[in-house]
């Protein structure tokens, strides 16, 4: 390495957000690589499930947050001595990247370069944001199963996180389903994996752990070593003191001691536990009636009370000689989305899970929607696209960040390897899109039926949602209608679109939103337009008059393209969210890295040359 590039590598302050999979991954890399002042952003405290694959904790380490352990690590790492230089030798901060009273535009500037190891779509868009605003280089990765790619976005160069729409699908990615879930999906996928718990081979779980671990949870030993057994023929009395004993172990024991131990601390919403004892009192030894079959069961949301219920039958089921599966407690007992009995108690389960965490429920139907598409997430897939972030880091650093379109890549990690026998395969950065509303302060077309959608429901589905605001101000031309968190305009809130003051919103108005957290301001333009409440495009539309963004095929597709977006029902429950670091992943099209270019025909596609290398292609 040239040494002028290693002065550079000394001297330069580096932002990673994200000390998960990728971002453990990350600073490895850039503590080997002899940086020394790094800093990072993260939220989350590390749990058990985290310790198979985020390589830089340890079992004692569980319940500690991950930027700090991970820092420690980062340090015992590096050729460099703390002592000899401290300030900014890989500084972790506790946090919300989205506080911005701590991390707003200012923090950014004083960073060279910001490189994302994040885990869910909202926090990417913002992070996004500040450094177009801080006019600083973020590298940008993502995985999904064996699938990656690697971007670096820079401000009037490349296009931004935002510049593509994402196609919508009905398969969602999922993250920290064990510690913090945010949406019904990380609860299905966590009832799944208790199904496997108590009725399947226990280790095969991810919830399972090992009876050596430091920090047990306190659901292990009723859910495993209390299991019955099937050939003993146990009462209806003993059955349903099974079941209470292991739902108050997982709803109110673990939550109870999770909560003392301020696991919680920065969450959005606390969670609260479930008074077990009195949701099962009215539950009878033997009564056998559950919520499922009961008319009209399977497409209503069931109340705790019944999800107890529901769970009590099938804990009866599945160890009743008559009705016990031959192979029970064997690694052959996993969760089928066809299989009834499965089904029911994933629906049950992860509604009692999602009550806790006050996430919207489903009904059996929707649960089963969710549930079907569940991949293993790759930890040699987070490694790869982790350095492949710092091999386009010091490409910047080497030859400046005003040389970022020219000497950076935009890098796929393929799944099948490419004619040529290369599972990565390099790819131009793309100028911004001209019709970008963030970096190129386009004009956004709402298309909603302002009669009846309330100012409250754009702001939470629209503003919020779909296009990531944090601390919207809305104006119609010289007048202020709302500003996020004053008293003085919650009155507007309940008023529908076309009701609000200085005229309202109707076909025609344009709306000025602006976000002084991401030194943002967009201009809408809104279309009068009725939808049936059946209408699979949602009930509004942004951008046009549908959707355009191409389809994901199974095997990687993706990709934008001009168009709208939409916003259903399905979706509002299930959101996009996290894809790149826990045991279990549920595929999302927002993070699929679309697919290689195609290659022109008649033209050999040779490697791309490495503006780092020596070598020729």
């Amino acid at each position: 390495m040239e040494a002028s590039l290693v002065e550079k590598i000394e001297a330069s302050n580096i932002l990673v957000v994200g000390a998960g999979g990728i971002g453990c991954e990350l600073l490895k890399n850039l503590a080997g690589s002899g940086f020394k002042h790094v800093e990072v952003i993260d939220l989350d405290t590390i749990d058990v499930s985290n310790l198979n694959r985020q390589f830089l904790f340890r079992t004692h380490h569980v319940g500690k947050p991950k930027c700090t352990v991970a820092c420690e690590a980062a340090r015992d790492m590096s050729p460099h001595s703390p002592h000899n230089d401290p300030v900014g030798f890989y500084v972790a901060h506790h946090g919300n990247v989205k506080d911005n009273d701590r991390f707003g535009v200012n923090f950014f500037k004083r960073f060279d370069v910001v490189l994302n190891a994040l885990d869910n779509v909202d926090a990417r868009r913002h992070v996004n944001r500040l450094c177009l605003s801080a006019e600083i280089p973020l590298i940008e990765a993502g995985t999904t199963g064996y699938l990656g790619q690697t971007t670096v976005i820079m401000g009037k160069q490349t296009e931004c996180y935002e510049c593509q729409p994402k196609p919508t699908q009905k398969v969602y990615p999922i993250c920290t389903i064990r510690s913090t879930p945010s949406m019904p999906v990380h609860c299905i996928v966590w009832a799944k994996e208790l199904y496997k718990l108590m009725f399947g081979s226990a280790p095969d779980s991810m919830l399972f752990e090992d009876e050596e671990g430091d920090e047990k949870s306190t659901f292990m030993s009723p859910v495993v070593d209390g299991r019955l057994k099937v050939e003993e023929k146990p009462s209806a009395e003993k059955l349903l003191k099974y079941t209470k004993s292991v739902l108050t172990a997982l709803f109110t024991t673990e939550i109870n001691k999770q909560l003392g131990m301020d696991r919680y601390k920065g969450a959005k919403k606390t969670p609260v536990a479930h008074d077990v004892e009195a949701m099962t009192k009215s539950i009878k030894a033997g009564d056998l009636k559950p919520p499922s079959e009961t008319e009209g069961g399977e497409k209503r949301v069931w109340t705790n009370e019944e999800c107890c219920q529901e769970i009590y039958c099938i804990v009866s089921e599945m160890y009743t000689v008559a009705t016990s599966p031959p192979d029970i407690f064997s690694s052959s007992i996993a969760f089928d989305k066809d299989n009834h009995v499965a089904m029911r108690f994933v629906a049950a389960a992860s509604n009692l899970r999602a009550s806790v965490f006050k996430i919207e429920t489903n009904s059996y139907y929707t649960a089963k929607g969710i549930a079907g598409n569940i991949i293993p997430a790759i930890a040699t897939t987070n490694a790869i696209v982790a350095g492949q972030e710092v091999l386009e880091l010091m490409k910047i650093l080497k030859h400046g960040k005003d040389k970022v379109m020219e000497v950076c890549k935009f890098t796929y990690c393929l799944r099948a390897k490419t004619r040529k026998g290369f599972f990565l395969q390099p790819t131009s950065l793309q100028p911004p899109n001209e019709k970008c509303y963030v970096c190129k302060n386009a004009r956004v077309v709402v298309s909603i039926d302002t009669k009846t959608f309330t100012l409250e429901g754009f702001i939470d589905q629209v503003l919020k949602k779909k296009m990531s605001f944090n601390s919207p101000i809305l104006q119609i031309g010289c007048d202020q209608i709302y500003e996020d968190g004053e008293p003085e305009y919650e009155q507007n809130l309940a008023k529908t679109l076309e009701n609000l003051p200085c005229g309202g919103i109707k076909d025609g108005t344009t709306l000025v939103v602006e976000d002084f957290e991401q030194d943002m301001e967009v201009n809408i333009n809104f279309v009068q337009m009725e939808f049936e409440e059946e209408d699979e495009r949602g009930q509004f539309l942004i951008g046009g008059d549908k959707p355009v963004a191409k389809k994901t095929t199974k095997d990687g597709g993706g990709g934008g393209g001009a168009g709208g977006d939409k916003m259903g029902e399905e979706e509002k429950k299930e959101e996009e969210a996290e894809e790149d670091d826990d045991d279990i992943e549920v595929l999302d099209a927002n993070e699929l890295p679309p697919p290689p270019p195609a290659v022109t025909k008649g033209k050999k596609r040779g490697r791309e040359e490495d503006p780092l290398s020596s070598e020729k292609p």
